[in-house]
């Protein structure tokens, strides 16, 4: 056009053209945002596989009677129904492209998403803005004498109904030194912990013929410790980060290669293994020794 049009010798006509798409394609690129895309996974887990290893039930056939009672029981069974929810929203929906540029940007973009999430829990038809879930495993109960406590704790738990285990998620960060130096944040994996919570005394006394825990976490003041048995990293969900019709070259060469690797690399360290799939149509499946996790855009 310039040529043609302008009327300017060629060389100079082509120069100017390509100065002026090189200074819109910076501009395009610095402006870009990534839109959070709305979606649901459910987690459910292999309670046979976790009951027996963890001294619950002391064999399978156990666990077929207790499974009869929680596929008969009204209402919401954690044993039965698993946990579904949708994050509705996370961080104002929108997260300029440069927040993926670096390790240490993406691992802190992860956290931001879900610390600021609406969160819609699929089985209590509830919305909450904290990530967390708690839910006891009826109709599996522990005895006092489970508890290595004082006679006047003893006689409060006594009065109230026996106490039971507790399937949780929740929310953890683990921070290392960032290693171009000291004065910049720490690096920061963040991750949803699956597992149980359990009375100190009982664990104190089976602890050493069950599995062990990826982690375990004591909680003094309640007289429980959780049992952290599967880590979902949640580089799983950046998926869920569109970048529009017009991706640019940096999220084609770089964001998108990068965000794979670091998906891929979070599963390995925590023992997933993905199902393949030919299309985006399928709901996205990682296994654990103890859960299996499906996720999909709504």
């Amino acid at each position: 056009m310039l040529v043609f049009i302008g009327g300017l010798p060629l060389r100079q006509g082509v120069m100017i053209g390509l100065l002026m798409a090189f200074l819109f394609f910076l501009v395009s690129e610095d402006r870009r945002v990534c839109r959070f895309v709305p979606y649901w996974v459910r987690v459910t887990p292999d309670w046979c596989q976790i009951l027996t290893d963890y001294k619950l039930i002391s064999s399978p056939e156990e666990w077929r009677t207790i499974q009869e009672s929680a596929t008969s029981s009204a209402g919401y069974n954690m044993l039965r129904d698993g946990v579904l929810f949708t994050v509705v929203q996370q961080d104002g929906e929108k997260a300029p492209l440069w927040a993926f540029r670096t390790e240490s940007d993406l691992g802190w973009r992860e956290v931001r998403d879900l610390d600021h999430a609406l969160i819609f829990w699929n089985q209590t038809r509830e919305f909450g803005s904290e990530f967390r879930f708690a839910a006891d495993l009826t109709p599996l109960q522990f005895s006092i004498t489970d508890f290595q406590t004082s006679d006047l704790f003893a006689t409060l738990w006594s009065q109230r109904q026996a106490p039971r285990p507790d399937f949780f998620m929740a929310l953890h960060y683990a921070y290392t030194e960032n290693r171009r130096g000291t004065n910049l944040r720490p690096e920061v994996l963040a991750s949803l912990d699956l597992g149980i919570e359990v009375p100190d005394g009982w664990w104190d006394r089976v602890r050493g013929s069950c599995a062990v825990p990826a982690r375990v976490d004591s909680h003094d003041e309640t007289h429980f410790v959780s049992l952290i048995l599967g880590t979902i990293p949640l580089s799983e969900f950046a998926v869920y980060r569109d970048f529009g019709d017009w991706p640019t070259s940096e999220y084609i060469c770089k964001t998108r290669p990068r965000l794979r690797k670091r998906r891929d690399a979070a599963l390995q360290k925590f023992g997933w293994l993905e199902e393949k799939q030919e299309d985006g149509r399928q709901p996205t499946t990682i296994w654990h020794k103890y859960f299996t996790v499906r996720h999909h855009a709504i």
